[in-house]
């Protein structure tokens, strides 16, 4: 008669185990980093692509119109006629690209007491994928009345027009709506159209100079170096006049000539050899 024979079970021992989730521990630990940086760079994509439809866009404008850019709308005040105007670069541009003006994206918001396009959105051209809302804020903060003329209106942008490129006695086609025109630009690869915006203070370090000029940003459709964002790889994406975009480091982008990113640097000028805000003159804080 035949012994039997005990058949050992090969299963896993505990310690063969943990060892196989450390090594699983470890693999992620080497990948993620990398998946993490991938990830960034196809939202990155992204907003570059955003920001090179803007420039495709306000070439074509201007193409159509004699050379002249779209209107950058005014700074504060009355902007009920800078939604109603067909100039502004927020309505002008979007229909060169078959898309709807900011106007009526506004109008219908209101009507239908619903909101503008806000972060997160991956597909409004105003929105950078990348984006975060306003910490601290309530969407009704994109809500605004201009006293002047009755007009309500939202309005929420990550990308804006560059609000020094107007500066200069040179730099207007007439007396009432400063639009550019191109031929006036003598640099117009080195000069900035459009910038992309910063939408949260959490973007910078708490000790940079910019930190806390953030409480206003929901209002803006313009801006300057002083709102430019820090959200892709430690910078942000603009446009300039010739129609290309580029993505800057945010410490180089908001330095000035004289290499320093203090805002009350004694004659500062934060034009510089390939970053030019001002085509009309220097331009200082």
């Amino acid at each position: 008669m035949r012994e039997k024979k005990n058949i050992a079970n090969h299963a896993f021992t505990l310690v063969e185990l943990l060892v196989v989730i450390s090594i699983i521990a470890m693999l992620l630990a080497i990948m993620l980093p990398s998946l993490s940086k991938a990830r960034a760079l196809a939202i990155a994509v992204k907003s570059m692509s955003n920001m090179r439809q803007w420039g495709l866009g306000a070439m074509m404008f201007a193409g159509q119109n004699n050379g002249v850019l779209p209107w950058e709308g005014n700074k504060y005040d009355y902007m009920g006629e800078t939604f109603k105007s067909d100039d502004w670069w927020a309505n002008s541009i979007p229909k060169m690209l078959g898309q709807l003006p900011y106007r009526k994206i506004s109008e219908t918001a209101i009507a239908t007491k619903t909101y503008v396009p806000i972060p997160p959105n991956k597909d409004c051209i105003f929105i950078d994928p990348a984006a975060k809302f306003t910490k601290g804020f309530t969407k009704d903060a994109v809500n605004f009345y201009d006293s002047t003329s009755g007009y309500e209106y939202q309005m929420f942008f990550c990308y804006v027009w560059n609000s020094e490129l107007n500066n200069g006695p040179t730099a207007s086609t007439n007396d009432d709506i400063e639009n550019v025109k191109l031929t006036n630009i003598k640099s117009s690869g080195q000069t900035i159209l459009m910038l992309e915006m910063r939408t949260t203070s959490e973007e910078l370090d708490a000790k940079d100079y910019s930190y806390y000029i953030n409480r206003d940003l929901l209002g803006r459709h313009r801006g300057d170096w002083k709102r430019f964002a820090r959200r892709h790889l430690k910078g942000g994406h603009i446009v300039f006049c010739d129609g290309h975009a580029a993505r800057l480091k945010y410490d180089y982008a908001t330095a000035n000539n004289q290499n320093s990113r203090d805002p009350d640097y004694r004659d500062g000028n934060w034009n510089k050899p390939g970053l030019i805000w001002n085509a009309f003159g220097p331009s200082v804080k």
